[in-house]
């Protein structure tokens, strides 16, 4: 689970609250370890830290009478961290085709600070909570995109790295630009 600024649930969005989520033993197996999130954690990291999970999982099914067939990867960062396109860019290739889900945390404010993932050994701030499972459950990931690409590309021409931000698009100011297109 994990601290957020806002969720979206049965009773639609609300504020406040903890998202979190459940797998029941018989239909999962799982890798999951808690991955220390620091800025500028490295892809090769991130890599190894993919592989050794895979190779966890691959353990954990052998308690199953046949495999589950359905795999796929789930990350809950906190997004103070800025770990997570590392992250997933690292399970992304290690699970190839498999679907690979989640995003950041953020604290219950919405400001910045005071985002926790929430694991078996209870909260970590400035971590992220990275799952490796297959299960025999039917599966259908959900996608939702706020920006849809249209003719006109957008190349970022200066940014921020540490901070995590782009300054500017196409030699103009990033704001600005983004507007116009």
């Amino acid at each position: 689970g994990c601290t957020t600024a806002g969720e979206i649930g049965p009773g639609g969005y609300i504020t406040g609250g903890v998202a979190a989520l459940a797998f029941a033993r018989r239909d999962f197996a799982a890798s999951l370890r808690v991955a220390p999130a620091a800025r500028g954690l490295r892809v090769s990291d991130a890599a190894a830290l993919a592989r050794e999970m895979s190779g966890a999982l691959e353990n954990a099914l052998a308690a199953h009478d046949r495999p589950l067939g359905r795999r796929f990867g789930l990350m809950l960062a906190d997004a103070d961290a800025a770990c997570e396109e590392a992250l997933a860019f690292a399970f992304g290739e290690a699970l190839g085709r498999d679907p690979f889900l989640g995003g950041s945390c953020g604290g219950m404010d919405g400001r910045p600070g005071g985002g926790f993932v929430l694991t078996e050994a209870g909260f970590a701030q400035g971590a992220a909570a990275v799952m490796m499972l297959e299960t025999r459950c039917g599966l259908t990931p959900l996608r939702l995109d706020g920006v849809i690409a249209g003719e006109t590309r957008m190349v970022v021409t200066a940014a921020d790295p540490d901070g995590r931000r782009v300054t500017e698009l196409n030699g103009e100011p990033a704001a600005e630009e983004y507007a116009r297109r």
